[in-house]
């Protein structure tokens, strides 16, 4: 009976060990687009928290996001497209908010120069409007309105 029970304890103190080993396991991620154009997409969304409805701090956050990404070399192609639909989601919310904001020219001529850079960056990439706007996680209707400017 002893030697049944030390070897069960024996059994499940190698079955716990082998378990335990898998926590101190390097976790492996498979960068796609996909997950890149979710990331940007993140980041431009925590951008838009931090700026507390400041156009002003939300820029400079979104160059303190890219100064970062380059110096890590991490930014890519569908960072960046994720990133720009972010802004430019963004930037419709700010023009709602600040009827001042949306009146200004830099404000119009950036949303058209967004707008061009999400279009070259989706071909780039081989990838449609809707299939970057689902990927960011964007709402269809919302994404389609603000990265190719349709009502």
């Amino acid at each position: 009976m002893k030697s049944k029970i030390l070897a069960l304890a024996i059994v499940l103190a190698i079955s716990q060990a082998a378990h335990a080993g898998n926590l101190d396991k390097p976790v492996e991620h498979k960068i796609t687009n996909r997950t890149e154009i979710a990331r940007g997409a993140g980041a431009a969304a925590d951008c838009f928290s931090k700026a507390e409805g400041s156009p002003a701090a939300y820029l400079s956050c979104q160059e303190d996001v890219l100064g970062a990404e380059e110096r890590a070399n991490t930014d890519s192609d569908g960072f960046g497209l994720g990133l720009e639909i972010g802004t430019v989601i963004d930037k419709g919310i700010f023009a709602k908010n600040h009827p001042d904001y949306r009146e200004r020219s830099s404000y119009k001529i950036g949303l058209g120069q967004d707008r061009e850079q999400i279009q070259k960056l989706e071909k780039q990439l081989g990838i449609t409007n809707d299939e970057a706007c689902a990927a960011a996680g964007k709402n269809m209707d919302v994404c389609r309105a603000a990265t190719l400017g349709t009502p």
